[in-house]
């Protein structure tokens, strides 16, 4: 929801009291690799077959609803922190890979998880009126999970699908800003910083023993956009430049799940190249300034991405791909992503 959100807080003379987003994203399914090899327990030759174009190749899909609502409130006198609101969303993950080819190695997890968040920001239309925004909010939430892990002779058998309880609970502060130099030149600025606590009932396996089940993440996020506009045939207000991404999973405009940073066990700092991301955006901006089209493209996290949005009203729709990295395994595989999303703001 943040994601549709920002994209709406420039225009000139609206105030958001509603927001509403839904995305879905998808590689591959690999949840149908887990019921094919469970289908053929007890025959080798037939899990090698199933599993010998998966070797190295890991998968996710993913889905969200996320609804806000804001409205002022009287608690103190705050331009910063005008607005009180209240959120909900529920996602679904999943993802799994096979590693190691001599030693086949299969692990999956997926999870559903409804969250409720509540806090205080400022209002919709801050940057119209010249202020930066501000947002914080206290979050927490829970739903089922499942997780799988096997090796080797585990494999023949029957694989074990581990069930239990997924808990969170933290926090999230967010800012953007937005400056203009001279007539023709805008630095965009949003961040993030988000630490949650993650707790599961699922059992470790008995072949990973010391698989962490609590702990803390700290998701971190900055991303910038340097724009110089002029006039073109395509719009009068045509602004283009340079777009950057630094932080955990840097892809932009882009709603990750909560609990992406649990199942991927987030690290603070995974490494330089893991961390940043610099491409191109162009922006087709109609008369009242609206974002009315974007399409962007560059190197995020070490992969080639890309995308856009398309503004009509109170409605954006966007599609995008990137190569996401997966750290379950200690070879890092990427895969490809696709994304669909679509948001309103009324």
């Amino acid at each position: 929801m943040r994601t549709f959100f920002l994209l709406f807080l420039a225009l000139p003379a609206h105030a958001a009291d509603f927001d509403l987003g839904v995305g879905y994203a998808q590689s591959r399914d690999f949840w149908e690799t887990v019921h094919d090899v469970q289908d053929r327990t007890g025959n080798i030759s037939e899990i090698q077959e199933v599993m010998q174009d998966r070797y190295g190749r890991p998968d996710v899909a993913y889905s969200y609803l996320d609804a806000a609502y804001a409205y002022p409130h009287d608690w103190f006198d705050s331009e910063t922190f005008s607005h009180a609101w209240i959120g909900t969303r529920a996602e679904a993950l999943a993802g799994g890979e096979v590693s190691n080819p001599i030693f086949p190695e299969i692990q999956a997890y997926a999870n559903s998880t409804g969250i409720a968040s509540y806090g205080v920001r400022s209002r919709a239309d801050a940057l119209a009126h010249g202020r930066s925004f501000w947002s914080f909010r206290l979050l927490g939430g829970l739903g089922p999970e499942k997780r799988l892990y096997a090796k080797g002779p585990e494999l023949i058998e029957a694989i074990p699908v581990r069930s239990g309880t997924l808990w969170l609970a933290g926090g999230e502060v967010s800012f953007l800003d937005q400056s203009e130099f001279g007539d023709d030149f805008w630095v965009t600025s949003n961040a993030l910083v988000r630490p949650v606590y993650f707790h599961s009932s699922v059992e470790p396996a008995p072949s990973f023993p010391d698989e962490e089940r609590s702990f803390w993440v700290w998701r971190w996020k900055m991303q910038n956009e340097w724009l110089k506009q002029t006039e073109t045939p395509l719009s009068s207000r045509t602004r283009f430049g340079i777009l950057s991404v630094v932080g955990q999973t840097p892809v932009p405009f882009t709603s990750i799940p909560v609990t992406w940073d649990y199942q991927q066990k987030t690290q603070l700092f995974p490494g330089l190249g893991a961390t940043g991301g610099l491409g191109g955006i162009l922006r087709l901006l109609s008369d009242r300034a609206l974002p009315n089209f974007a399409l962007y493209a560059g190197l995020f996290g070490g992969g080639i991405g890309g995308g856009f949005d398309l503004q009509l009203g109170p409605v954006i729709l966007n599609g995008s791909t990137y190569s996401l990295e997966n750290s379950l395994t200690a070879s890092h595989d990427r895969t490809r992503l696709w994304q669909a999303t679509l948001g309103v703001s009324l």
